[in-house]
């Protein structure tokens, strides 16, 4: 019984390493993506201190508080026809990673990519 157990877990461990090697085989060969070195969105603190660079939603406006960081913030009011969106249009690389972020005083807050692949 002994016997069997020890067999099996060495053949457990066998194939655990046969698989490992083929994840790090097929994961090496792959080509590793450019980062992006700069921030591609214009006006994105809003430290402007208006809505340059951006779509907005009528209503929405660069207010002075509450701000996370900086010395604005925007404020989203949507109402019964408007989401309170804000766009904007930012031209990227392929094979390239970006890092989309933001801070959310609030209940909801979607951030995305509209139309992208």
């Amino acid at each position: 019984m002994l016997r069997s157990y020890r067999l099996l877990i060495l053949t457990a461990i066998t194939i655990i390493l046969i698989i490992g090697s083929f994840g790090t085989i097929f994961l090496s060969n792959r080509t590793p993506s450019a980062f992006a070195t700069s921030n591609l969105v214009n006006n994105p603190g809003f430290e402007t201190g208006n809505l340059n660079g951006w779509s907005c939603d009528a209503g929405d406006a660069v207010v002075g508080s509450p701000v996370h960081s900086g010395s604005f913030a925007l404020q989203m009011n949507p109402t019964s026809s408007t989401t309170g969106q804000c766009t904007q249009t930012i031209s990227v690389q392929p094979n390239t990673a970006y890092t989309l972020s933001d801070f959310v005083n609030g209940p909801f807050a979607y951030i995305g990519v509209l139309n992208g692949s």
